[in-house]
């Protein structure tokens, strides 16, 4: 489940035109265990 958020926060970074790399920092910023925490 927690993949699957990731794969969808870089499909829509995708979709709204960001680049590889501006998806990368995206996802640095992102507390990934925050996230796992939260499921």
């Amino acid at each position: 489940m927690e993949l699957t958020v990731v794969l969808q926060i870089a499909a829509f970074s995708i979709v709204l035109g960001y680049q590889p790399e501006e998806i990368e920092d995206i996802l640095k910023k992102i507390d990934f265990n925050n996230i796992f925490r939260s499921y």
